[in-house]
């Protein structure tokens, strides 16, 4: 056996596992995180744990970036909403470092003026080539398709933006059919300019040699696109469902090695007595029993009273520990937001009522939530200046609901006074809001719903190869694109979101029915993980 082997199988003990390649097996972070996804979410789901590019820019787009046309205020704002989703997360690497990229551009446009010379160009297609080729390794018989020797026996930019042309095309034939749109567009742009008709009112900045080597570092960019685009599919379609399937096993080994034998009663001392501490009744049945540890996961471990004293984490918890600092994180920056918006709802003289209303995305509403939160967030401040800007926001989240749009003076006052106090946590009201926080998160973490069936049909940016039926792809791709598939998932953001509106916290609602999934898939994965070996034993020693 080889020493590959020989470690793979230490890595990787089950047999059946052997063909998982050793880098996603031993990376326990990345088995983690393919265990805490919905199956819904599969489809999305990285090597990196980076979001996926789902858009694809045109060349119109590449060029304005490396020309610099991006700088005013109203490009930003239109490339910011085309390039971000809901939650404010990048959905297209729009970034093509590309001060660099427009360096090299310029050097290369610059060498072929210099030396009176393609070559630096030529240069450029032959990597292209090269990239292609390493779309399709197994293909021998298509790599000679494109012949580099054509390229550097080329005497003219006429001819060789022709055999860009031919590379782009095979580009097109290897991309996913919502890819290859934009490189069919740019194949149509450049037979235009060839035939001496241009390509726009925009084409006209563009020098010959500018056009020639911006195509091709934008073909480029497509190549490692369609590369990306393939890793991803393959590791979503083919090793996410298998590290799922295998993943529990990998976990236990992980932990053994760093804890030691789930079986041995010293192991995990934490985890042991905070199970212990745990009251389960007699005769008590498995799913029951669960439903205690959930509890006990809320109460005792995610919002703990702060009067309890301090608790180490459970062993069992040992990689959520990021996770669940953002969630407790979300609670308190929810807690003190909507006890600031009832306040807000107060000195406007309206009824509370309104934070249980649905938040239109971009109405002026929720623009004040989110300069709310950003203030909110911005701890790194001088405290004075950070309650002054809380307070400004508070103010302006009022004047909202002030149908005159003004507050006077006094409720203005009084309003930044009770901001003080909010983030001082000094105040009745976010008191209340913490014990409504916790019986939320319980009651939602223990509700007895049967999972829904989820769909994991992949973007259609992301597919591969071409649809025989075309009105079963385009269904697809809409279906795909609108997120309207029925997972688990989002049935329970949607429970938990009505359920956050319903408690008054509806400016928060959408971050807090998050938090709480994440609470849930943890405890959940724990109790996949370690109910039999430690969690069951414990709770009998209880």
């Amino acid at each position: 056996m080889s020493s590959t082997n020989q470690i793979y199988t230490k890595a990787v003990p089950s047999q059946e596992m052997k063909q998982l390649p050793l880098e996603l097996a031993s990376n326990i972070s990345l088995v983690h995180r393919i265990l805490m996804a919905d199956p819904s979410e599969y489809v999305n789901l990285t090597i990196t744990g980076d979001s996926r590019i789902l858009s694809t820019p045109s060349y119109q787009e590449f060029e304005h970036l490396l020309n610099n046309n991006s700088n005013n205020s109203n490009n930003n704002n239109e490339r910011r909403r085309r390039t971000e989703d809901q939650e404010g997360r990048p959905v297209v690497a729009i970034d093509f470092a590309i001060t660099i990229k427009k360096a090299f551009r310029d050097q290369v446009c610059e060498k072929m003026q210099e030396t009176m010379s393609i070559k630096p160009a030529a240069d450029l297609l032959i990597e292209l080539h090269k990239a292609l080729r390493a779309l399709i390794p197994s293909r021998q018989d298509l790599h000679g398709i494109l012949q580099d020797s054509d390229v550097r026996n080329c005497q003219s930019r006429e001819q060789l933006v022709t055999f860009c042309v031919k590379a782009a095309q095979s580009l097109s034939l290897l991309e996913s059919e919502a890819r290859a749109e934009s490189t069919v567009a740019w194949i149509h742009l450049a037979q235009s300019r060839s035939a001496g008709g241009g390509g726009g009112d925009d084409d006209q900045e563009e020098s010959p040699d500018q056009f020639l080597v911006t195509s091709l570092l934008y073909l480029l960019f497509k190549s490692e696109l369609c590369a990306k685009d393939k890793e991803d599919f393959y590791f979503s379609s083919i090793w996410v469902p298998e590290l799922a399937r295998v993943g529990p096993t990998i976990a236990r080994t992980a932990f053994e090695k760093q804890y030691g034998c789930l079986f041995d009663p010293s192991t995990a001392p934490a985890t042991r007595q905070w199970l212990k501490s745990i009251t389960r009744a007699n005769g008590t049945d498995k799913l029951n029993t669960q439903i205690q540890i959930k509890k006990a996961w809320i109460s005792d471990i995610v919002l703990r009273d702060k009067n309890a004293g301090n608790m180490t984490l459970p062993e069992i918890f040992y990689l959520d520990q990021i996770l669940l600092q953002s969630i407790r994180m979300a609670v308190r920056m929810a807690v003190a937001g909507s006890a600031l918006g009832i306040y807000a709802c107060q000195a406007a003289g309206q009824s509370t009522d309104v934070l249980e209303h649905d938040l239109e995305p971009l109405s002026e509403l929720d623009v004040r939530r989110t300069t709310l939160v950003k203030a909110m967030g911005e701890r790194f401040k001088d405290e004075a200046t950070y309650e002054n800007d809380v307070a400004e926001s508070v103010v302006g989240l009022a004047r909202c609901w002030q149908p005159s749009n003004n507050l006077d003076a006094a409720n203005e006052e009084l309003l930044r006074s009770k901001t003080r106090r909010v983030l001082a946590a000094d105040d009745s009201v976010v008191e209340l809001l913490d014990g409504r926080m916790k019986a939320s998160f319980i009651e939602l973490l223990t509700l007895l719903s049967p999972p829904l069936v989820s769909t994991t049909t992949a973007p259609a940016e992301m597919r591969s190869g071409r649809s025989t039926d075309v009105a079963a792809a385009a269904a697809a791709a809409v279906s795909s694109s609108s997120g309207n598939s029925m997972s688990r998932k989002g049935a329970f953001l949607s429970r938990a979101t009505s359920l956050f509106r319903s408690k008054g916290m509806t400016l928060f609602a959408s971050d807090l029915a998050l938090a709480a999934w994440n609470a849930l898939r943890v405890i959940e994965v724990a109790i996949l993980l370690y109910y039999d070996a430690i969690m069951e034993p414990s709770l009998r020693a209880g």
